[in-house]
């Protein structure tokens, strides 16, 4: 595994530990890969895959760059739960 800077990316604290994020890089089936990752507990997304995405209902495939890469897994590893979930309140839970 290969790491480098985030080149002006702002990626969150770790959810679990707090630790400070990084981007890394990988080979899979000879296509480059970008994650991010915790570097103190060694969490991370899953590999996004840089290359051709499949032909799907009568669209072309599109390529998907590295760079675009490091883009879906910042995004993926900033989500948060609270960013997405509205909370409710003890009468909305028990309904």
């Amino acid at each position: 595994m290969r790491k480098a800077g985030c080149n002006g990316m702002k990626l969150k604290r770790c959810p679990f530990c707090g630790g400070k994020a990084e981007v890394g890089y990988g080979e899979s089936f000879m296509h480059k890969t970008a994650f991010i990752y915790c570097m103190d507990c060694h969490i991370r997304t899953k590999p996004q895959m840089e290359g051709m995405t499949m032909p799907y209902n009568g669209k072309p495939g599109t390529y998907i760059s590295l760079e675009k890469c490091k883009q879906m897994a910042s995004s993926e590893w900033n989500r948060r739960v609270h960013d997405t979930y509205m909370v409710m309140s003890e009468g909305e839970a028990g309904a």
